[in-house]
């Protein structure tokens, strides 16, 4: 199904004219401040009922923040998948879109029986409109929305390098080696930074050359540095990439990271734990330096698009070249934000021995030495079955909202369709699509009771397990039935605090005790799946084929779909 925007538009209500007034109204102000036009429009048939809402007279919202912490957002969640918001700053009026019209019948009806946040709100169905030819995406937040929000620590400098020397230094960077590992090219100086861990590796690579050294310098001594960099990386940015957002890694790096831009410019946003966001233009030759907050707190990221929104003018991007220049951190970051901090409030203990009941005491991963075919092995038991009974309860806590994509993969399932939820942990999907019937199995007795194949994959540990699991999945499906399966990823997201450089893992979790005294902690046994390890491991099933695989939520993800019976 083609994906469309949900948009947020507002108006004044308190003259009360006609629906179609009011659109013309809003559309008129909205077009005059950002030259765009809204997409949507009251439907030609009245009567008919789409998968977009008009909502009006809804409670104030912030236009400087997220449009996730909109009050609205959480509500029509509770009856489909919401796709995405755009605010217009200070009027009270939403454009909401669902993926499916049943969604939105839902959401209309209990919008317009309880209202929201004690107030009535007025809901119409909507129909979109067609993107006009040239015009750009009205979901581009414009950089003039937040231009007074101050983030702490952040400074642009516009004028750092004159044209020409952002010319000369482009020049030089295009006659080094460029490396194509990634979607885009890139050059590291000092040493190499990896983009799966956002660490660095401590090899030294290639020096920095004179021409980034001066820039190095010159950023000390106007105070945009508060270390000598010893680490550069250079990313080449082609219209229509950008980069996740993202908080630099507190332990790898200094206080302060400086970033130079050549080429084209960008608008970069900056978004703060609490739903804060603030959209800066970066230009050409200017240099943004992120201290304190802003470096610590602040995750800052660049939208895949091909155009940005700039004081209300549409701006084309066209090739852009970054030089980020930070400092190599050797020691525990004690910074002021531990709950962004990897060394303070999520540390990541090493396994080193771990003693059992029976007085044995051992490196848990050694147990794998003795795990082979598809019996269950020492290590699943000790680290899989016996940690899950101990942590259920606390485990079932931190687990309660589901995951977008496996609330999308249930609510588009046919009606009437079974469903096994295989390792259904606490149950958080038994009620996302009430037009399916769901069968929910979980090994663990603690979380079946919290209850009354997602996360399994990753906690078997030989190849012919892994393969059996998945078998036995399909066998419960009909032929044309579907297969999803969710396994932890070697490579983490940028939100997540694990670290991992190896396949096999022990995963510490950290258990409060009932006297409120020091945690205890226990292993768990984890097998991180790499980029195409999934679709491999498949490949050797006749009878399924793989209809897509995917990264999300720091996971690797695979949907099958079986073609025929095993025998046949």
């Amino acid at each position: 199904m083609r994906k469309e925007t949900l948009s947020l538009y507002a108006f004044d209500f308190s003259h009360q004219p006609t629906q179609l007034a009011m659109s013309m109204r809003l559309s008129r102000k909205f077009r005059k401040a950002t030259g765009l036009h809204i997409p949507y429009k009251r439907p030609n048939d009245p009567a008919a009922e789409t998968r977009h809402l008009y909502c009006a007279n809804l409670p104030e919202h912030d236009s400087s923040q997220d449009w996730r912490s909109h009050p609205l957002f959480p509500v029509c969640s509770e009856f489909g998948e919401v796709e995405t918001m755009f605010l217009v700053p200070y009027k009270p009026v939403a454009y909401v879109t669902f993926v499916d019209e049943g969604s939105a019948r839902k959401a209309c009806s209990f919008l317009r029986e309880s209202g929201l946040s004690g107030k009535l709100v007025h809901v119409q169905y909507a129909e979109a409109c067609e993107k006009r030819p040239g015009e750009p995406n009205p979901a581009i937040p414009c950089t003039s929305l937040s231009k007074d929000l101050v983030v702490e620590g952040l400074i642009l400098k516009e004028d750092f390098l004159s044209p020409e020397e952002s010319e000369d230094t482009l020049n030089q960077l295009d006659e080094l080696e460029w490396e194509s590992s990634l979607s885009r090219r890139v050059q590291h100086f000092g040493f190499t930074f990896d983009y799966a861990t956002r660490r660095v590796n401590t090899l030294k690579t290639r020096a920095f050359p004179p021409f980034l050294l001066r820039i190095a310098q010159r950023a000390l001594r106007e105070k945009l540095l508060l270390f000598e960099p010893d680490q550069c990386t250079v990313n080449e940015y082609q219209p229509g990439q950008g980069i996740r957002s993202h908080v630099d890694t507190h332990s790898a790096f200094e206080d302060g990271i400086l970033s130079v831009s050549l080429g084209s410019s960008v608008v970069m946003e900056f978004r703060s734990p609490d739903g804060l966001s603030k959209n800066v233009q970066l230009k050409p030759g200017s240099a943004l330096s992120m201290q304190g907050e802003s470096r610590y707190k602040w995750a800052h990221g660049i939208s895949n698009r091909k155009s940005d929104l700039v004081d209300g003018k549409f701006v084309q991007r066209c090739r852009r070249v970054s030089m980020t220049f930070r400092k190599i951190k050797t020691s525990p970051c004690k910074c002021e934000f531990p709950e962004q901090c990897d060394s303070q409030l999520a540390p990541i203990p090493k396994p080193r021995t771990v003693q059992y009941t029976d007085g044995t005491e051992l490196d848990p991963l050694t147990l794998l030495h003795h795990a082979d075919g598809d019996k269950e092995p020492e290590i699943e038991r000790r680290h899989v079955h016996e940690v899950y009974d101990t942590i259920a309860s606390h485990f079932s806590e931190t687990r309660y909202k589901p995951w977008p994509k496996v609330a999308a993969f249930l609510q588009g399932l046919p009606f009437g369709s079974i469903v096994a939820d295989v390792g259904c942990g606490n149950g958080r999907y038994l009620a996302c699509a009430k037009h399916i019937a769901v069968i929910a199995l979980d090994r663990c007795k603690g979380l079946v009771e919290h209850a009354t194949e997602k996360a399994v994959l990753h906690h078997l540990s030989t190849p012919a397990r892994r393969l059996n699991a998945i078998e036995e999945l399909l066998r419960l499906v009909k032929v044309g039935g579907r297969v999803l399966i969710y396994a932890w990823a070697k490579e983490q997201g940028s939100e997540s605090r694990f670290h991992f450089s190896n396949s096999d893992e022990m995963v510490p979790w950290s258990l409060p005790t009932t006297d409120g005294k020091d945690n205890v902690h226990v292993q768990r046994y984890c097998h991180l799946y790499v980029e195409d390890e999934l679709p491999r491991l498949c490949e050797g099933i006749s009878y399924a084929s793989v209809e897509r695989s995917y990264w999300d939520c720091s996971n690797w993800c695979v949907e099958l779909i079986k073609v025929k019976e095993r025998n046949e």
